[in-house]
């Protein structure tokens, strides 16, 4: 199955942060977010 074209982060420009979200190993949903300063800080997360 092709993976899906969505975009690995997003910038919220109020809080002046990227968000990435990561699937919860529990329900299986995309339900938690992770915040950083830069990509690279999310990369390593």
């Amino acid at each position: 199955m092709p993976k899906k074209n969505i975009l690995e982060f997003y910038f919220d420009e109020a809080r002046h942060l990227y968000r990435k979200r990561l699937k919860n190993p529990l329900t299986g949903k995309w339900s938690i977010d992770v915040w950083a300063a830069t990509k690279a800080e999310l990369r390593e997360s």
